[in-house]
């Protein structure tokens, strides 16, 4: 299970995802789970098959050119990916500032979900919720340390934030379990 949480704030879309990858009969290891296409001011997250991010890239690098038209190739044409096991996250810079939307086949029935503020995923306890709803970027290490109680959420904190001029992709440290 991926960790995929994105914050809206009035100047960045931002993502942060954890870095535990497993493979079945193979020791774990770290990938990244969020790419940016600084082109389109955007960058795209999966949950699921490890080759699928290079797929969604791939395909809405054929098929858009902003955040914008990104959404609405993926409405029209997510049933042709092939992907229902995967839920795909994009956030970036729209027409109207930062946005962030998710679909996937089993969550959202295949159809585009926009993001309203926050997405944290794997949900967490409310309480947890709530206090990280106080300060999202103070308290992010906290979730991603609740996040880590599940056995396939762990390795690093890796934080993506769109701008509108800019997309910075760093290593904020451990998820300390």
């Amino acid at each position: 299970m991926t960790a995929i949480n994105v914050i809206l704030t009035p100047e960045y879309a931002v993502i942060v995802s954890d870095t535990l990858a497993r493979a079945a009969g193979n020791p774990d290891f770290h990938v990244a789970k969020v790419m940016p296409c600084p082109h389109m001011r955007l960058a795209v997250a999966t949950r699921g098959r490890m080759d699928a991010i290079s797929k969604v890239v791939g395909a809405i690098s054929v098929g858009a050119f902003d955040y914008d038209s990104c959404r609405a190739f993926l409405a029209g044409t997510y049933p042709q990916l092939g992907l229902d096991e995967v839920e795909i996250v994009v956030a970036g810079w729209s027409a109207k500032g930062p946005a962030a939307f998710i679909i996937s086949a089993a969550n959202t029935g295949g159809k585009v979900m926009d993001i309203q503020h926050v997405l944290i995923t794997p949900t967490v306890p409310k309480e947890v919720a709530d206090a990280f709803s106080a300060d999202p970027i103070v308290l992010m290490p906290d979730l991603l340390k609740s996040q880590a109680n599940s056995p396939d959420v762990g390795g690093f904190m890796n934080v993506t934030q769109i701008g509108e001029h800019v997309i910075e992709t760093y290593t904020a440290g451990p998820i300390s379990a």
